[in-house]
């Protein structure tokens, strides 16, 4: 399943189990034809034809099918990369209006693509199309079946009821699948090591009411209301691929330790969002973060929903770092609030877990002055921390260095 909407594909991931993917899908009429248009990366990897409302369907039909019950197959790891939530989830659309349903003739194209693999599904024949246009609500599901459950081990379900398997490769398969969707998964659940990564961070005091208002239970702020605003880019993470990042982190300790809880992120790349939201809880959306050097200048800005919601600048390498006190602000473990609600809407998966770095080579690494500024925006609210002393800029380069399993050091 395909949107090109971020908010919508966590959700239906998360709640759901829906199989959602990020890409350009497109649906447009052409004179006497209705065309539809799929975009993974660039790529065209499908694109459908019918007859424009060429044959109404009937009403009472129509929903029928529409309402009839759909399921998925939610799968969602622990912080461990072991399988936290595998369950079948079933669901019911409500229809509120229905304004057009027709079926036509129609041809469909596939084109092969690995993670997109639509033309795994070789179209042999076209029995047609269908064009309905409604209002609908989707309300929550039931779990139909939960394969983590001790008689999992035992049966294996199917429509017709239990029935015993004997050959085990099926339920292994569901059972060892990383990520939705089980065809393509968008992460593959294993360390993923990054290579090239440039950071800018900007470390600032901002007001405590507001640090103490965003932590969460027994997670003590630091003393000096200090805060910390990171731009990153990485040319290639394993299983990931590309992306550019901007995280808000508060340092604090929990249980005597010191770590850097993570309030709010945006990246410009679907899998590594759903990899840090649903392995690691990183509190991710999705925009448009940007990172050059221009002159003496090293910029960078945040874009959220085509709005400038970040600007920041450091003096381009102003006075060298010791690469070992850069390792050592790397090597400080993130703190993540793991929120993942079950099929009903409450929380079924609600945790503190710990994100960690190894394997560290850093090139290069400076500080110089520098400014930060942030623009209020109702769903990317970094402005909510305000800058009210500016500590520090810095700027480090690294050629590698690999992100952990995490580890769940509080379940709530």
């Amino acid at each position: 399943m395909y949107l090109n909407d971020e908010p919508p594909i966590s959700c239906g991931r998360e709640i759901w189990g829906f199989p959602k993917k990020y890409a350009q899908p497109k649906l447009r009429v052409e004179t006497d034809t209705l065309t539809g248009i799929l975009d993974y990366g660039g790529q065209i990897v499908a694109v459908g034809t019918m007859q424009y409302k060429h044959t109404e369907l009937s009403k009472e039909a129509t929903i029928k099918s529409l309402t009839s019950t759909s399921c998925n197959l939610k799968i969602i790891p622990g912080a461990d990369f072991k399988p936290s939530v595998i369950r079948l989830v079933a669901y019911n659309i409500q229809l509120l209006n229905l304004h057009f349903a027709y079926e036509g003739p129609a041809r469909l194209s596939l084109s092969s693509h690995v993670n997109a693999p639509t033309a795994d599904l070789p179209v042999r024949k076209v029995i047609g199309g269908k064009h309905i246009k409604g209002d609908l609500i989707l309300p929550y599901g039931r779990v139909m079946y939960d394969y983590i459950k001790e008689d999992a081990k035992k049966n294996f379900f199917m429509p017709s009821g239990k029935i015993p398997l004997e050959d085990k490769d099926l339920l292994d398969a569901v059972m060892n699948c990383p990520s939705m969707p089980t065809m393509s998964p968008s992460y593959p659940g294993k360390p993923v090591t990054f290579t090239n990564r440039e950071y800018l961070i900007f470390h600032y005091r901002t007001n405590s009411d507001i640090i103490r208002k965003v932590l969460p239970e027994k997670v003590i702020p630091n003393p000096k209301d200090e805060v910390i605003f990171t731009w990153l880019t990485t040319e290639g993470g394993s299983g990931i691929g590309q992306f550019s990042r901007c995280t808000l982190k508060i340092p604090c300790t929990f249980e005597g330790k010191h770590y850097l809880f993570s309030v709010l992120s945006v990246i410009n790349n679907a899998a590594g969002l759903t990899t840090g939201r649903e392995i690691y809880g990183m509190p991710l959306k999705f925009g448009f973060p940007e990172m050059k050097v221009k002159a003496d200048t090293f910029s960078a800005k945040l874009l959220y929903s085509d709005q400038e919601v970040a600007v920041g600048s450091v003096a381009y390498k102003h006075y060298r770092m010791d690469t070992k006190e850069a390792e050592d602000i790397l090597l400080t473990p993130d703190l993540n609030l793991k929120i993942i609600p079950d099929v009903a809407g409450s929380a079924e998966i609600a945790q503190l877990v710990v994100s960690e770095y190894s394997d560290i080579k850093i090139r290069s690494a400076y500080r110089g002055p520098a400014r930060l500024g942030l623009v209020p925006h109702v769903n990317a609210p970094f402005a909510d921390f305000p800058v009210v002393e500016m500590l520090s800029g810095t700027h480090f380069f690294v050629d590698r260095m690999t992100l952990n399993a995490g580890r769940v050091v509080h379940d709530f």
